[in-house]
């Protein structure tokens, strides 16, 4: 956690390299961690690919899965990387592997028919399977299954892959079947982008964010309002009461109800006032805080002039410790100084 606070770059990536190559016993967690951790340094070393392809054959499942997901997101392709994927998605028997090599298959092969047929008997396996019942009973909050991790993987990869219609069908009917399998919002939140991106019906859409925002939990309720605005940009959701939203208890909801009511109404007077009170860092201590503030700072420069009374507080943004922050910040005052 230091270290991805901290940035982690090369000269980082050839010491956690050395790591993995001198050290003896390291817990499966932390080569898991240490996997991950590779993937945030592009282009990555030849030392840093050779440890990432003996992660591949790590004695366990959840190391192999890291490092398929860390060589898809590096996307270098090398005869030995390719070769290595099609002997773990052909060969290992944990379903997850399978779809994580798959998913880095298509990144640096580009080859439907490798990746579409292992990925489509998964699905159907693991719906013909029983639902595990959550540890401690209950909602399970945020915890995700190995299954759910199947259905949330491969939406993934559906996402990136120009499919047919009949297999984008086929897609879409897995990962739908999944959520009703599972019945919990919280799984149905998180394969919403891919099955909306697949065709699933707006009013569907809509009622999966509704039902988040029906929830108690504040996670639930960040979660669908951040998925009521990416249904927004693409289908209307006149169902849902934005000015509710916009006076909801949680900053988080308010922030994302501004931002889809600027794009539908243009109303600068209404939103501004609740963009500039959530950039308020001492009234708003919270884990969803990175979250929102970088979703108002965009929403205030997607404004542009008509938010000028925000220059005072965007001024004061620019002290802010993360240069991600203010360069936002900066972004927003230009547009609104530039354009009055």
């Amino acid at each position: 956690m230091a270290l991805h606070t901290i940035g982690i770059d090369a000269d980082i990536c050839d010491r956690l390299d050395t790591l993995w190559e001198k050290e003896q016993g390291i817990p499966e967690s932390a080569r898991c961690s240490i996997v991950s951790a590779l993937g945030n340094a592009k282009p990555p070393s030849a030392r840093t690919l050779k440890v990432l392809l003996a992660a591949l054959n790590d004695p366990s499942a959840h190391v192999q899965c890291r490092a398929a997901e860390t060589l898809r997101r590096l996307g270098v392709r090398t005869p030995a990387i390719a070769s290595a994927l099609k002997y773990l998605q052909s060969t290992t028997t944990n379903e997850l592997a399978i779809v994580t090599s798959s998913a880095a298959l298509w990144k640096i092969e580009k080859d439907a028919g490798l990746v579409l047929s292992p990925v489509f008997k998964v699905l159907e396996n693991q719906l013909g399977k029983p639902v595990v019942p959550l540890p401690g009973g209950g909602s399970g909050g945020q915890l995700v299954t190995p299954a759910d991790q199947c259905f949330m993987a491969a939406g993934g990869l559906f996402q990136e892959m120009q499919l047919s219609d009949s297999d984008k069908s086929k897609a879409l009917a897995f990962l739908a079947a999944w959520g009703d399998k599972t019945d919990r919002i919280f799984i149905r939140m998180l394969l919403l982008p891919a099955m909306m991106d697949l065709g699933f019906p707006r009013e569907k859409c809509v009622e999966v964010c509704q039902t988040g925002l029906n929830q108690s939990e504040n996670y639930y309720r960040l979660q669908a309002a951040r998925l009521l605005a990416m249904l927004s940009d693409k289908y209307s959701a006149n169902e849902v009461d934005l000015n509710a939203l916009l006076r909801d208890a949680d900053v988080g909801v308010r922030v994302y109800a501004a931002k889809i009511h600027w794009r539908k109404n243009r109303q600068a007077q209404t939103v501004v006032p609740i963009l500039l009170e959530s950039l308020d860092r001492s009234k708003h201590q919270s884990y969803y805080y990175a979250e929102t503030q970088p979703v108002a700072l965009a929403a205030l420069r997607d404004i542009g002039p008509e938010a000028h009374d925000a220059v005072g507080t965007l001024e004061k943004v620019l002290a802010d410790p993360n240069p991600a922050i203010v360069k936002q910040a900066s972004e927003a005052l230009a547009k609104i100084r530039n354009s009055r």
